[in-house]
């Protein structure tokens, strides 16, 4: 199934009841039921009618220069009953990623500090066990550049124990490619109009639930969503005439092997369709674009969004800080010219619970004038994508918040430039949107 290997199997009109005695609460698997169509035989081996040879594949990527790989193709077939499966690898390793970047952030300000001024300033809250011991031993052993980069490692590791025993599964310390939100809203759009074309019902989805943020989207996609261990072989608890997607890999990875640039993305400009290249769909949804998730918070959120703001107030909201991009071509200052453009004066912040402190930085580096209100908050991803479809405007970069406020009326500026890493291929354009939509969003290179 992996690697341009393609599985069938059959699912009915809905999640079957199934679904709950697959998978556990937190996350570990029961014993394999057919969760999608009737109850059958299960076929044994891992897949039936591959689309491609996964040996030979393999062969061809290590014989052939990686350049091959934009002709070399894995077509799935497009028809109805369709099973995603969005069991992301790595899901322990980003918990893992997530908890060590959280303590970086707090980390290195202490550090910096304590060369320069003899002295720890910060809460005392944020001193935790591992802090001290570690600042300790830094500061004993007069660790800096290598040293200190070879501490922080093992301390990545003692993290990634604690996290395996937490879970009951394995995580490592090592550092497996991220789906992050925005890979996944691209995903869950492209999801949502599969089903679109082949009809309500038609398609399924198989998600590994502890993977960060995956749960949300989905729910907020309204796709029929079923979390099911990694452990499990979707070929054991499906029927044999539903097409089975391998999404396990990053959406943007070549099936056949690593490192292959997107060609196809880079060309047209576009991540979903690149994601659907390698699907063999970049044909079967012509209408598509990948500017228009549908996302809808639910009432919970929505009120807790509510009650964050005043009544009747205007408000802008702004989420500048950019995980991979680390900000190097959007820092505070550009905010800053930005945000005093509008003629809103109360900002509200946003971010995820592990950078908080970043954004505290981050804000008074924007230095706003007196006149604006701030305020930072950390709230689920409904809630903040509700926050997002309350206010008059957006401010953003290329971030999460971005394809948040995508699915939303929001008016939006966004402040985006290309990088090497990511190339141009995520920069913004008007073929992701309808006329009317893009009339509202400002891009700013």
């Amino acid at each position: 199934m992996r690697n341009g290997t393609q599985e069938k199997c059959k699912t009915g009109p809905s999640v079957p009841p199934a679904m709950k005695a697959a998978m556990s609460k937190d996350g570990k698997a029961n014993k394999p039921q057919r969760l999608f169509g009737k109850q059958t035989h299960a076929v044994p081996g891992v897949s039936r009618e591959a689309v491609i040879n996964q040996v030979l594949g393999l062969q061809q990527a290590k014989e052939e220069h990686l350049a091959e790989f934009q002709f070399r193709r894995v077509r799935y077939p497009f028809r109805a009953p369709m099973v995603f499966d969005c069991r992301f690898n790595g899901a322990a390793e980003q918990i893992v990623q997530g908890r060590y970047q959280a303590f970086l952030n707090t980390f290195y300000d202490i550090s910096v500090g304590l060369r320069k001024t003899g002295k720890i300033s910060c809460d005392l809250d944020l001193l935790t066990p591992d802090m001290v011991r570690i600042l300790h031993e830094c500061q004993e052993q007069k660790l800096t550049g290598n040293g200190m980069g070879i501490r922080l490692m093992a301390y990545r590791n003692e993290i990634a124990e604690r996290v395996s025993e937490d879970l009951g599964r394995n995580a490592t310390g090592d550092v497996i490619r991220r789906m992050g939100l925005g890979d996944q809203i691209v995903l869950a759009t492209i999801i949502q109009a599969v089903e679109k074309q082949l009809g309500a019902g038609s398609v399924s989805v198989a998600y590994d639930p502890i993977y960060p943020g995956l749960e949300a989207i989905f729910r907020m996609a309204r796709l029929r969503a079923v979390p099911i261990s990694p452990d499990i072989n979707l070929a054991d608890i499906c029927d044999e005439d539903v097409v089975i997607i391998d999404q396990r890999r990053h959406m943007l990875e070549h099936p056949l092997t690593d490192g292959v640039p997107c060609f196809y993305g880079e060309k047209v400009g576009d991540p979903g369709r690149h994601a659907l290249w390698n699907m063999g769909w970049e044909n079967s949804l012509p209408d598509f674009k990948v500017g228009h998730p549908r996302l809808r918070p639910s009432m919970g959120d929505i009120e807790r969004a509510e009650k964050l703001v005043p009544k009747g107030q205007r408000f802008v909201v702004c989420q500048p800080l950019e995980l991979t991009r680390m900000n190097k071509y959007t820092p505070p200052e550009a905010y800053g010219a930005v945000l005093q453009t509008l003629d809103v004066e109360h900002i509200l912040f946003g971010c995820g619970p592990g950078d908080v402190l970043k954004l505290e930085r981050f804000v008074e580096q924007i230095g706003l004038p007196s006149r604006f209100r701030t305020g930072i908050v950390s709230e689920s991803l409904g809630a903040w994508t509700a926050l997002i479809g309350l206010s008059a405007h957006m401010v953003t970069g290329n971030t999460s918040g971005m394809w948040l406020a995508f699915s939303t009326n929001c008016p939006l500026t966004i402040l985006s430039k290309s990088d090497k890493t990511h190339g141009t291929m995520w920069n913004v354009k008007p073929s992701w949107f309808t006329p009317e939509r893009w009339d509202s969003i400002r891009v700013i290179e």
